[in-house]
């Protein structure tokens, strides 16, 4: 069994905004449908269909139980989108500078922002301030969350020198 003090690791799980969005859709797609088949209406069909689809997807998140976040002596692997096909990156300590929680300024969707998780670029060429960075690994915090307090006491443990930051 791995040490408490120095592996942290989150899994998807139910979150308040998936409790809240299943409990939303669900009624929602079923009078849908139920409405459906007494009036016929294709928008109706269609509304029924997109409130089914977030019940898959928020459901489905909650009760993967995927790891999406792993922080032990060899790194953080952080399960991220990149080039549109979803896969595990372990950035070893040797490359992270900080761990940054956060909320992207100008994005949101009806007024609800996301937060994450990730790991600031960092420069190709580290002599060179007009290096381009390489992409930031990050991970939207969608259906779990984090233990800020853990996860400093971890990371404070196998990395003294990298710092988690939270900007939320």
């Amino acid at each position: 069994m791995p040490d408490v003090l120095t592996q942290y690791e989150e899994r998807r799980g139910w979150t308040t905004r998936a409790i809240v969005g299943v409990s939303l859709a669900l009624p929602g797609g079923v009078a849908c449908f139920v409405g459906f088949a007494f009036v016929h209406t294709f928008k109706l069909l269609i509304l029924g269909a997109v409130c089914a689809l977030g019940v898959i997807n928020l459901a489905g998140g909650a009760l993967s139980r995927r790891v999406v976040l792993r922080v032990d002596e060899t790194g953080i692997t952080l399960l991220a989108l990149v080039d549109k096909a979803s896969s595990d990156q372990l950035v070893p300590w040797a490359e992270v500078r900080s761990i940054v929680l956060y909320k992207p300024r100008n994005i949101s969707m009806l007024g609800i922002v996301k937060s994450y998780a990730g790991v600031p670029a960092k420069p190709l060429e580290p002599g060179r301030s007009d290096s381009p960075p390489t992409p930031d690994i990050s991970a939207a915090l969608d259906s779990w969350r984090v233990d800020v307090a853990r996860l400093k006491q971890v990371v404070g443990t196998v990395a003294p020198n990298v710092e988690v930051l939270d900007r939320r």
